[in-house]
């Protein structure tokens, strides 16, 4: 049989049976359409497969291929970049935030405590109180107009979370000028602070504006029980300085 000087040979039985698959998609999630696969020969006598669709399947499948691989390059190439943004957003991250500050049993002054230089950092400084009228304290350098943020916590478990509001800690804080705030317990606001996984319960908050100069801060016991007091200083989560 003849159509437009293509000879097209009557279809063999082994060749009926034949079929071309049409690729869509691609990766994993590509699906394959079966074709049906003839056989022409041109004006030269060269032959050529055809799928039944109309596509030369030696030319048109392979340019289907390098395309399929082309995308999938480019794909991978932007997963890349982008892996590489979040690992340098995540590397900006500060690792020191929350800096913890534990006081003993020798930090009973401001003068004999340490320096928080700049009193923005956010710091968690640690008191254990075993008796009444037990102190520690440290001192914290703040600039003028700058927002000095304080909070008194606890750690919440026994026995403290347990003690009456009278029987918990109280935390002092002196500015230079000579100025004088005291934090009372008037909460008892959980908390969960993911960096130790530990749970506290906010006691009080001070929030006030700063003069330029150095803060004492005492926290002082009133119970017989065992407290883990916690004051907290600063809101800026950046690396910070401590001193002697």
């Amino acid at each position: 049989m003849r159509r437009s000087g293509v000879q097209i040979p009557e279809a063999a039985p082994h060749v009926a049976k034949q079929r071309c698959m049409l690729p869509l998609g691609f990766g994993r999630s590509a699906a394959t359409v079966p074709l049906r696969r003839l056989q022409l020969t041109g004006p030269r006598g060269r032959r050529r497969e055809v799928c039944s669709a109309g596509a030369w399947h030696s030319g048109d499948m392979s340019r289907h291929r390098g395309l399929r691989r082309s995308v999938t390059r480019v794909v991978g190439v932007f997963l890349a970049l982008c892996a590489l943004a979040c690992a340098s957003l995540i590397g900006a991250v500060p690792a020191l935030a929350h800096q913890p500050v534990t006081l003993d049993s020798a930090d009973r002054t401001p003068a004999r405590g340490p320096l928080l230089v700049d009193g923005t950092v956010s710091f968690a400084v640690y008191a254990t109180l075993a008796r009444p009228q037990s102190k520690r304290a440290f001192r914290v350098g703040m600039q003028a107009g700058q927002s000095l943020q304080v909070q008194l916590l606890i750690v919440d478990e026994r026995p403290a979370n347990a003690l009456e509001a009278a029987q918990l800690p109280t935390v002092a804080v002196v500015s230079p000028t000579g100025q004088r705030f005291v934090l009372r317990p008037s909460e008892r606001t959980p908390f969960y602070e993911p960096y130790s996984g530990k749970s506290f319960l906010y006691l009080a908050r001070l929030t006030t504006t700063a003069v330029s100069g150095t803060y004492r801060i005492w926290v002082s016991g009133r119970s017989s029980s065992t407290v883990r007091a916690v004051v907290g200083v600063g809101y800026r989560e950046v690396p910070g300085t401590v001193r002697p």
